[in-house]
C-alpha cells in the first residue's frame, strides 16, 4: 500500500504532466495535442542527453597536487607499468633537467645509451609537462613522420586507457573515454550543457574544455592544449592548430643509420632543427627544443648538436674494472664469441664463466644504470644476464667495441677514411721467438724491464735485446697490489703501491722473473708521482737503475740545460729540486709508433734470421707439448688497445694521433717503456743518430749512460734464431 508521500510526489508528476499537455495543446493553434512538436523536443532532449557526459570528482586532488610537484614521482606512479625499475641517477638528473628546460625556454640535449631510458622517459615527460601546465602545446620531432607518429599514438593511449591518469586527471580523460573511438564526438560533446569543444584525430589532437576539475573548484587549464607530431624525413612548415602555435618541440632519436652515416643527411637534418623546427614557434622567437638521442658516429647530427650545445652525456659504464677484470672479461668475450659461432642460443659455457669470476670482472666497476640489462631467462629459470655491465660485455662480443663507444658510451671512435698500419692481435701473437719464458739468448746486450702502475694491479713486462734493436719479450706479468678497494684513502694507496714494487724489485733482483737481471727498469709515474718518486729514492742505494718515467703528447724538442736537463734520443729527463730525482719524460707517439712498426716486422727473414727492428714473444706450450698460441691474447690485444691514424681534415691538413680501441693497453705501455729503456741505456736503431747526454752530479741519481754504438751490421754478429 503507498504511503502518504508516495501518494503525493505522484499528484505532482501529474499535475506536471497536464501542464506540459496544455502548453503543447495551446502550441498547436488549435487546441489540440501537437504530436510533431512534442516528438521534436523529445528527440532534442534525447540528443543532448546523449551529449552530456558526467566528469568524476578527482579521486585524490593531494595526491594530484604532491606528484605534480615532484615529476619523477609522477612519472613512477602514473607509469607503474613502464618504470617498475629503480631509476637511474642519470635518468632522474635528466627529468628534473627537462621541466627545468621546459620552464625557461632554452635548449638543451641529453645523450644517453641506446635502449636504457630515454624514449620511455620522453614519451612520459611530455604527458607530465602538459598536465603540470608547464607546456601548452609540445610538439614531437622523430627521425621520421612514422617514428614520431609512435610516439604520438602512445601518449595519446595514455590519455585513453591509464585508469590512474584518469582517476586524478578526469577532466582529460572522461571527456576521451567517452569517444569509445568515435573521434567525430568530440566536437559535439557536453559537460553541464557546455561544449567541450575538443579534437581527438589522428594526425593532431586538442584538450577537452571543461569549466573546472570536479571536486577541486580549480578551473581546468587544459582547454588550450594540443599535441602533434613531425619527421625530420620531411620538410617540416609552419604548424597552427585553431590558432595555437607549438611552445616546445620534444625530439627523441632524430637519426635513423642511414642519415647518420650521410654527411648530406646530416646537414639536411641540421638545417631542418635549426631553421624549420626553431622557426615553430612564430612571431619571429625560437622554439625550444629538447634533444634526446644516441650518438651513432662522430659525424651524425646528435654528436654535432652535443658539441654544439654542450649538453649531457650518460654512459653505460662510467668507471672500467681493474686491469684483472677487464683480462677476465676479454676472456668472457672470446668465450661468447666462439659459443656464438658454434650457433648455440643459451651460451651456458661464458655465462658459467662470468658468474664464477664476477667479482674479479667487475672488481672497480661504476654503470650509469645497474638495472638495465636484460630480464630474459633460460631453460631453467637461470638469468641470461646478471648486470648491466655483463650487457656491455655482451654488446661487445656480438656487435663489437665500436658498437659499445658509441651507442652505450656515447664517445664515438673516430669514422672518417684514415690510414693505419692494420696492426691486430692474431699478427703480435704469431711473433714467436722459439726460446722459453725467462730464457735469454747468449747474444743479448741489453736487458730492459718496465712497471706500468695501477690502483689494483700493475703491469710489467720483461725484453731482450740484440744488436740492430731486436727485442725479445721474455717474460711479463701482473703484480698484484693488495689494497682494501675503492674506499681506501691515498696514503693506504701509496702503502699498497709501495709493497708491490719491492716485491717486483726483490724478484727481477733473485732471477725469479728472469735468466738476465734488468739493466734498467722504469716506473710509470703518471697516476702514482709521488709513489714513484719515494721508491726510486728510497731503494737508489742498493738499486740505481730505476727510473720514474713519464710520458708526454704531444712532445716537442727540449734544449739541454746543465744541471737541470738531459736530452736524448725521443726521451728527456727533468731535475726535480723538490723531490730531488730525475724525471724522464717520453716522446709516446713516436715510441708507440716505432713498438707498432716493430710488431708489424716478421720475426725473422728467409733465412731463418732475427730481423732487425723486430719484436717477439716467447713460445707457450700445452700440458701435451703443444704450441699454445692463446698464451699471449692478453697481450696480444694490449699491444692493439691503441691505433695510429692519420687523416685528412680540410684546412687543417694532416692530422695524426693515436685513438684508444679498448680501455686495456696497459703492456703496450709497458713495451714502448722497454723500447726507450733501451735508448737510454745506449741501444739505438739502425742507421739513427744517437745523441749523448751529459753526465749528471753525483749527488742526484745517476742517469743511464748513453754509449756510442757502432751501426747495425748483419755480419758483426750472427742473428740465427734458436728454438726449443
Amino acid at each position: 500500500m503507498a504511503t502518504v508521500k508516495e501518494l503525493e510526489q505522484k499528484a505532482k508528476d501529474l499535475k506536471r504532466l497536464l501542464a506540459e499537455a496544455k502548453k503543447i495543446a495551446g502550441n498547436s493553434g488549435g487546441g489540440g495535442f501537437d504530436h510533431n512538436a512534442y516528438h521534436r523536443e523529445y528527440q532534442s532532449k534525447k540528443n543532448a542527453a546523449a551529449r552530456e557526459i558526467t566528469i568524476r570528482k578527482c579521486a585524490e586532488p593531494n595526491r594530484r597536487a604532491d606528484l605534480l610537484a615532484d615529476p619523477v614521482e609522477y612519472i613512477k606512479f602514473y607509469f607503474e607499468d613502464r618504470f617498475f625499475r629503480p631509476m637511474s641517477r642519470s635518468q632522474i638528473e635528466t627529468i628534473n633537467s627537462i621541466v627545468e628546460t621546459a620552464r625557461m625556454g632554452s635548449d638543451e640535449i641529453f645523450c644517453a645509451p641506446r635502449g636504457d631510458w630515454k624514449t620511455e622517459t620522453a614519451k612520459a615527460m611530455i604527458n607530465y609537462l602538459i598536465t603540470s601546465g608547464i607546456v601548452c602545446f609540445p610538439v614531437i620531432i622523430g627521425a621520421t613522420a612514422d617514428d614520431a607518429l609512435m610516439k604520438f599514438n602512445d601518449i595519446k593511449s595514455q590519455f585513453e586507457k591509464n585508469d590512474r591518469l584518469a582517476a586524478d586527471f578526469p577532466e582529460i580523460c572522461d571527456p576521451i573515454h567517452s569517444l569509445e573511438g568515435a573521434p567525430s564526438k568530440a566536437r559535439k560533446q557536453t559537460v553541464n550543457g557546455q561544449l567541450t569543444d575538443f579534437y581527438w584525430q589522428s594526425k593532431f589532437v586538442t584538450f577537452p574544455h571543461v569549466a573546472e576539475v570536479p571536486g577541486t573548484g580549480i578551473k581546468s587549464p587544459f582547454s588550450k592544449c594540443a599535441l602533434t607530431y613531425r619527421g625530420l624525413d620531411a620538410a617540416i612548415r609552419g604548424i597552427n592548430i585553431y590558432g595555437r602555435r607549438p611552445d616546445l618541440a620534444f625530439c627523441d632519436d632524430l637519426e635513423t643509420r642511414e642519415s647518420a652515416d650521410s654527411d648530406h643527411q646530416t646537414e639536411i637534418r641540421e638545417r631542418l632543427l635549426d631553421n624549420d623546427v626553431a622557426g615553430l614557434a612564430g612571431g619571429g622567437e625560437s622554439l625550444p627544443r629538447i634533444v634526446l638521442g644516441t650518438i651513432q658516429n662522430n659525424k651524425c647530427l646528435t654528436h654535432k648538436k652535443l658539441v654544439e650545445w654542450g649538453g649531457r652525456q650518460y654512459k653505460a659504464v662510467d668507471q672500467w674494472p681493474t686491469s684483472r677484470g677487464m683480462e677476465l672479461a676479454e676472456e668472457y668475450i672470446e668465450t661468447r664469441k666462439a659459443e656464438k659461432a658454434k650457433g648455440t642460443k643459451a651460451y651456458p659455457k661464458s655465462r658459467k664463466f662470468y658468474t664464477d669470476n664476477r667479482g674479479d670482472i667487475e672488481s672497480n666497476v661504476i654503470v650509469g644504470n645497474e638495472h638495465c640489462f636484460s630480464s630474459k631467462v633460460d631453460k631453467d629459470g637461470a638469468q641470461m644476464e646478471v648486470s648491466t655491465f655483463q650487457r656491455v660485455l655482451n654488446n661487445a662480443a656480438d656487435n663489437g667495441w665500436n658498437y659499445v663507444w658509441c651507442e652505450l658510451q656515447n664517445e664515438p671512435p673516430e669514422e672518417k677514411k684514415v690510414e693505419t698500419i692494420g696492426l691486430t692481435s692474431a699478427k703480435v701473437i704469431s711473433r714467436i721467438s722459439g726460446l722459453n719464458q725467462k730464457e735469454s739468448d747468449k747474444y743479448t746486450e741489453l736487458t730492459t724491464a718496465a712497471i706500468d702502475l695501477g690502483k689494483y694491479a700493475c703491469h710489467w713486462a720483461i725484453v731482450d735485446w740484440m744488436e740492430g734493436l731486436t727485442g725479445r719479450v721474455t717474460n711479463y706479468g701482473v703484480a698484484e697490489v693488495h689494497s682494501e678497494g675503492v674506499g681506501e684513502d691515498k696514503a693506504q694507496t701509496a702503502m699498497a703501491l709501495r709493497s708491490a714494487l719491492l716485491n717486483f724489485r726483490n724478484e727481477l733482483i733473485s732471477g725469479e722473473l728472469s735468466e738476465r737481471k734488468p739493466d734498467i727498469v722504469l716506473i710509470d709515474s703518471s697516476n702514482y708521482t709521488d709513489t714513484a718518486y719515494s721508491f726510486v729514492k728510497e731503494i737508489a742505494a742498493d738499486t740505481s737503475n730505476f727510473y720514474a718515467i713519464k710520458g708526454l703528447s704531444p712532445y716537442r724538442s727540449y734544449q739541454r740545460i746543465d744541471g737541470k736537463r738531459i736530452v736524448g734520443n725521443h726521451w728527456h729527463a727533468n731535475l726535480q729540486e723538490r723531490d730531488a730525482v730525475w724525471l724522464y719524460l717520453l716522446d709516446t707517439d713516436a715510441l708507440k709508433a716505432m713498438v707498432h712498426q716493430m710488431w708489424a716486422t716478421p720475426t725473422f727473414d728467409e733465412v731463418e734470421q732475427y730481423n732487425p727492428l723486430s719484436l717477439s714473444l716467447y713460445s707457450s706450450f700445452t700440458d701435451d707439448g703443444k704450441p699454445n698460441p692463446r698464451k699471449h691474447n692478453s697481450f696480444a690485444k694490449h699491444q692493439v688497445a691503441e691505433e695510429y691514424r692519420e687523416e685528412f681534415k680540410p684546412g687543417k691538413g694532416m692530422i695524426r694521433g693515436w685513438h684508444q680501441i679498448n680501455p686495456n693497453n696497459h703492456w703496450f705501455d709497458c713495451m714502448y717503456m722497454n723500447l726507450v729503456a733501451s735508448f737510454m741505456k745506449g741501444m739505438k736503431p739502425p742507421f739513427e743518430p744517437n745523441p749523448t747526454p751529459p753526465p749528471q752530479p753525483s749527488k742526484q741519481p745517476e742517469p743511464p749512460k748513453n754509449e756510442n754504438r757502432s751501426g747495425f751490421a748483419r755480419g758483426k754478429k750472427p742473428f740465427l734464431a734458436r728454438r726449443s
